[in-house]
């Protein structure tokens, strides 16, 4: 069985099904900064927004925001570089905050330094 390949592009969603590529352009046509892939969802950030994608029933992908989680928080000009999961979270770094993902909430840690990157053992 092949796997499927993602990658962020200029363009939108890039996905290889092992035979051909397919374009999944973001509605609002912003650059897709970072991808990962969790179970049946594709988790993708860009400027100011992140996001999931996951497959209909006729097999396409639709995308669903996930900003509108984030309560009392105003982003200051953030890009979404890195997706990584950890246990039952997805995490979102941006270069000026760590946003959480779990439940279907989202809890933002602001930091006072920049972030380059993080990692997990």
């Amino acid at each position: 069985m092949y796997n499927p390949i993602f990658l962020s592009s200029n363009s939108g969603l890039l996905h290889y099904n092992g035979e051909q590529w397919t374009l999944n352009k973001l509605p609002n046509e912003k650059i897709i900064r970072s991808v990962a892939v969790v179970d049946d969802k594709i988790y993708t950030g860009f400027y100011e927004e992140f996001e999931f994608w996951k497959k209909n029933d006729i097999n396409l992908l639709e995308y669903f925001s996930l900003t509108h989680l984030i309560k009392y928080y105003l982003f200051t000009s953030e890009e979404f570089w890195q997706i990584v999961p950890y246990e039952s979270t997805i995490i979102f770094r941006s270069f000026f905050g760590i946003y959480l993902y779990q439940n279907d909430k989202i809890d933002v840690l602001d930091s006072d330094i920049i972030v380059t990157f993080y990692y997990f053992n």
